[in-house]
């Protein structure tokens, strides 16, 4: 059994005629007849009764019957499989960076996935720096939204630019520069620096390190554990941190986020990993370029 042979019963049982049947199926009339009879030689039993009027037999009936619905079904397998090829449909894992907040632009991009793709499921979650790379090259994460600095000499990991956002020097409202003007990055050289561990974000960290010795200073560096003791420590007045714009530090009313010459930009990118093949990612990278 094939499926020119489900589509020759169907055809046949519709328009009850084999001449007519044959030709909506651009075949020639014997054609058509053998591979009917193929089937009912293969079946073991007459799919339908010749004479002046073509009709299926009551076991042909339940064979059409059966056929149609493998046809349709058919279909429905064909459409679903073409939309999870073109990452229509299916599922999309997007990774951002704790801390950060969704802004307008990924909001947009989101809305946008959904609107045009309501069968895609996506999916958001925040990691560190250190495991939203180690998702991304084994696989369980589709796209990441990380600083370029971080991931740029990963092997199997490629990316593109998603946006760049100024950063600032956030301090607790009660230091004593926090209101002041026409400050630089030099003023701030007893400030402690508040960093995380070593392996957490180190092109980051080198960045403002050297940013500093510039200044004219060496950093007195403080380390975390991870990012929720950093903020705190922040927070309760200990020291201060060179952040980006959409984090969460610099809109908290305990904080001030202070505008400094000579911070360098902080770029952010959508990142995957090259032998991830969900097309899905595509569709994405289609609207954040």
């Amino acid at each position: 059994m094939n499926d020119i042979q489900i589509k020759c019963v169907i055809e046949a049982a519709r328009s009850g005629s084999f001449l007519e049947a044959a030709e909506r199926m651009y075949l020639t009339p014997p054609t058509f007849g053998r591979h009917i009879s193929t089937l009912e030689e293969e079946l073991g039993f007459p799919l339908f009764v010749r004479g002046r009027m073509l009709r299926l037999t009551p076991a042909g009936e339940v064979v059409y019957k059966g056929f149609q619905e493998i046809q349709t079904r058919m279909e429905t397998i064909l459409h679903e499989a073409e939309r999870l090829h073109a990452g229509k449909s299916g599922s999309l894992t997007i990774g951002i960076l704790e801390g950060q907040i969704v802004d307008d632009k990924l909001r947009s991009t989101l809305f946008s996935m959904r609107k045009t793709y309501p069968e895609l499921e996506i999916e958001m979650s925040r990691y560190s720096f250190r495991r939203l790379e180690e998702l991304l090259l084994s696989g369980k994460l589709d796209v990441g939204i990380t600083l370029t600095q971080e991931i740029r000499y990963v092997e199997s990991l490629e990316s593109v630019v998603f946006q760049r956002l100024k950063n600032y020097l956030v301090l607790p409202k009660e230091h004593p520069l926090a209101r002041k003007d026409n400050v630089t990055l030099a003023d701030f050289a007893d400030t402690p620096l508040l960093e995380l561990d070593g392996g957490e974000c180190v092109h980051v960290s080198k960045t403002m390190n050297e940013h500093c010795r510039a200044a004219g200073f060496e950093p007195r560096l403080v380390h975390y554990s991870d990012l929720q003791s950093q903020l705190m420590a922040l927070e309760a007045g200990m020291g201060m941190m060179a952040l980006n714009g959409n984090h969460i530090a610099c809109h908290n009313p305990n904080l001030v986020a202070k505008e400094l010459d000579g911070l360098p930009e902080a770029e952010f990118c959508s990142a995957w990993n090259r032998d991830n093949h969900n097309p899905a990612i595509q569709l994405f990278l289609e609207r954040v370029q």
